[in-house]
């Protein structure tokens, strides 16, 4: 990953929804209950769900659409802070889903994933390499950048009732 540092502005956005087939019969051999299929992939559903929110992709990438009015600002120090307006689904930071974007302030941690301000990150699953920034019992979302030279790729991944994964990913570039 390039330095995510500097002004970025949103160019695009796509949401992804799969719908994952759980076999509740089948236990694996350390115990756990549930096999989840996602297309051509089988794993333990605690495994599946651990991946996505870590951001492993389980098929192709949907064709994002066009979409402008937010910028993205991440200093030397960390800290990012979101401007601007955007009709464009967004978790807030509540973890609430919302018709338009609600930006909001905070730090982007060394792996890559935004922390909001006032918020303790929690690890998935105990395991501290995965972070979210919601993680309410119901709901689980991890919000992490990945950036190249001229691009920055923002990617919310969220699970919600241990069942239902969803994405959005938002394409910035930058200013």
């Amino acid at each position: 990953m390039d330095n995510p540092v500097g002004r970025w502005a949103l160019t695009a956005v796509s949401q992804d929804e799969p719908r994952l087939r759980v076999d509740w019969d089948v236990e694996f051999p350390d115990g756990q209950p549930g096999i989840a299929r996602f297309g051509e992939v089988t794993l333990p559903l605690d495994e599946l769900l651990h991946r996505w929110l870590a951001g492993a992709e389980f098929r192709p990438v949907p064709v994002p659409a066009p979409a402008s009015g937010l910028v993205l600002r991440i200093a030397e120090d960390t800290a990012f802070t979101e401007s601007g307006s955007a009709d464009v689904p967004w978790f807030d930071v509540d973890g609430v889903l919302e018709a338009s974007a609600v930006p909001f302030a905070g730090t982007v941690t060394r792996a890559g994933y935004l922390v909001a301000d006032g918020v303790e990150p929690r690890p998935v699953d105990g395991r501290p390499e995965v972070l979210c920034r919601v993680d309410d019992g119901d709901t689980r979302i991890t919000d992490a950048v990945l950036a190249d030279a001229d691009s920055l790729v923002r990617t919310v991944s969220v699970v919600t009732d241990e069942l239902y994964p969803s994405r959005i990913r938002y394409r910035y570039e930058r200013i």
